[in-house]
């Protein structure tokens, strides 16, 4: 996985905690949503430490064309029809090329890293979370290809990033029109903002 450890497990526990972390399985792929961001992955591709944080939140993984959505407290419910959703959103064409900016705006107690796609210049707020999560060091060299992305659609507030054995996507932070949050990306799509790696 291209994903770095410690804040993947984070936003593992982060969503069993609240909303509950959705866990599906189909074709040879885990599908795994936290609300704002979905994963997926060969089964293949979780290494040992990986597995184990999941099954510590979930204590265990579905079985193959089901889904459910484990939640702290409340056990593992099985559940119809998001586990279609899920593959529908993975596999949508992600076509615009987005960077990573030198941009961070702050939101209350949350910390948005700016995204800019290269050719509109449009800009989106992503939690910097992601920044911090997508991790070409952490990718298994032998088996796994670099990552690419981040990509998105337009007019959308997603963004997605694959290799060969996993894809992940991310929702933006919707902002209201006439707010300084507003106000802010209008003012960054008027100019080419720097981007960094990854």
């Amino acid at each position: 996985m291209f994903l770095k450890f410690e804040p993947w497990k984070k936003m593992l526990k982060e969503a069993w905690k609240s909303s509950g972390l959705i866990v599906g399985s189909s074709e040879g792929n885990y599908y795994i949503s936290g609300g704002w961001w979905i994963v997926k992955i060969l089964k293949d591709g979780m290494n040992n430490k990986e597995k184990a944080a999941m099954i510590e939140l979930i204590g265990e993984f579905p079985e193959e064309e089901t889904i459910f959505n484990a939640r702290k407290g409340c056990g593992n419910q099985y559940e119809i029809c998001s586990l279609e959703q899920l593959i529908e959103i993975m596999d949508r064409n992600y076509s615009q090329r987005y960077r990573k900016t030198k941009i961070i705006y702050q939101m209350e107690d949350k910390f948005e890293r700016v995204y800019q796609e290269d050719t509109s210049q449009r800009c989106m707020y992503m939690n910097n979370i992601i920044a911090d999560l997508i991790d070409v060091n952490s990718i298994d060299v032998m088996e796994e290809t670099p990552p690419e992305g981040p990509y998105g659609i337009p007019e959308a507030n997603i963004l997605f990033w694959e290799n060969n054995i996993m894809k992940i996507i991310a929702y933006g932070v919707r902002v209201e029109e006439e707010t300084e949050e507003k106000n802010v990306l209008e003012l960054l799509e008027n100019v080419e903002l720097p981007g960094i790696e990854m």
